[in-house]
């Protein structure tokens, strides 16, 4: 366990991530951790913070660690809590899944999110865009936080094609295993968060019913056409990946959403650089993700054998947190790290993950992102902040409760 000297001028390095100002601005601690101890062993969730670059990079690549905690020689665990039927929706989840299985699984959906599937879907997100936008004809300043909490939601579930009546009831569904996620969870909070899963499976298990009866051409029908040709993809499996979809390919799409836009709204002369040159957008929002991360925690890796990694030997068994947002300010890996550069030329990295669990979602969150903030760029001349934004209490993601948003020009009124 790494540790850091301390005096009275450099008082002991603690990681809380609930305190109020790590959600402002997390990076002095991700220095701390990345200079002092880039292993470190955060007691309250009993894991290892991994904070350089490279570590994070292998940790997330090497077949040593797993995504599995059975890989590791650990029990399934955390969904005892559930009534029997509704714990292969946690154990059968693709986060979880061995690296074989998932590798399976992956074969399955991947052709839907490849570059080339993604971009035939922009015009269906310009229209979704466009739509969820309506609302701010003639307003002088809005809560963004109610667009991008909705339409990345309902780009997944125009894929998916689930019905507009169990928007509602499947969002509310799918946040108990966001929020699941934590590794602080004790048995009685994960059964309070976990009251709407008995409605939300079987709502999602009588749309899957529906479409197998009159099958469509979207993802969901393509995911059942899947499991009824074999072995490709359980019952199961089937409603699990549902979840994992409809969960992870919005929850962080929205904050991917919200910092770019703070970041922009933020940086001097940047909207206007993105409007002189809209080729530079892309790479903006690449910039945007590295330079301020919205994850608070780290991607959790379970040592399948004794291994060491940065320096640090570690039992078959221990649990790992590779912290991306520490790992994208590393000085070893980026020049001038703290620095966001519009133009900065982006390179592979790991902001969306590395390795076979790269996101699944990565060429759908840029497609997002492109049309997004390409239609406030031609609409909205007079973007600015509305004050500063407000955090809510979120356990693993630095999330915006408020991000308001001027659009009149300054002494005006209007859009």
């Amino acid at each position: 366990m790494s540790r850091s000297e301390t005096s009275p001028e450099k008082p002991a390095l603690v990681f809380d991530p609930d305190a109020p100002a790590f959600n402002v601005d997390p990076y002095p601690t991700f220095a701390r951790l990345r200079e002092e101890a880039p292993v470190y062993y955060w007691a309250p969730a009993g894991s290892y913070l991994v904070s350089r670059y490279d570590d994070v990079a292998r940790l997330l690549r090497d077949p040593a660690f797993s995504a599995n905690p059975v890989d590791a020689g650990l029990p399934a665990g955390r969904e005892d809590f559930l009534a029997p039927e509704l714990r292969p929706l946690v154990a059968e989840g693709l986060f979880r899944k061995s690296a074989v299985d998932h590798a399976r699984i992956r074969r399955v959906v991947g052709p839907a999110f490849s570059p080339r599937a993604v971009e035939r879907l922009r015009p269906q997100v310009q229209q979704l865009v466009d739509e969820g936008l309506a609302g701010w004809a003639g307003a002088s300043e809005v809560e963004f936080t109610d667009f991008s909490n909705v339409v990345p939601y309902r780009v997944m579930s125009t894929m998916l094609a689930i019905p507009p009546r169990h928007e509602r009831l499947f969002y509310g569904f799918a946040q108990a295993f966001v929020r699941s996620i934590d590794p602080r969870q004790t048995p009685e909070q994960l059964r309070a968060l976990f009251e709407p899963v008995p409605a939300g499976a079987a709502m999602l298990r009588g749309v899957i019913d529906e479409r197998q009866r009159a099958p469509g051409d979207d993802l969901l029908s393509a995911l059942i056409v899947a499991r009824d040709a074999g072995d490709a993809l359980s019952q199961d499996e089937l409603v699990a990946l549902v979840i994992t979809l409809i969960s992870a390919g919005t929850e962080t799409t929205t904050h991917f959403l919200n910092f770019a836009l703070l970041t922009f709204l933020r940086e001097p002369g940047c909207l206007e650089l993105l409007r002189r040159e809209p080729a530079l957008l892309r790479g903006a929002l690449e910039e945007a993700l590295r330079w301020d991360n919205f994850a608070k925690l780290g991607t959790p890796r379970y040592a399948t054998a004794d291994v060491e990694l940065g320096g640090h030997h570690f039992r078959r068994g221990d649990r790992l947190l590779a912290l991306l947002p520490s790992a994208l300010r590393d000085p070893r890996a980026f020049a001038d790290p703290d620095a966001f550069d519009p133009r900065r030329q982006p390179r592979e990295s790991v902001q969306f993950g590395a390795g076979p669990r790269y996101c699944l979602g990565a060429w759908l969150a840029r497609l997002e992102g492109e049309v997004i903030f390409a239609t406030l760029l031609a609409r909205f001349a007079h973007l600015r902040l509305a004050g500063e934004p407000a955090f809510s209490d979120h356990p693993f993601m630095r999330e915006f409760r408020s991000l308001r948003v001027s659009l009149a020009p300054p002494g005006g009124a209007g859009a």
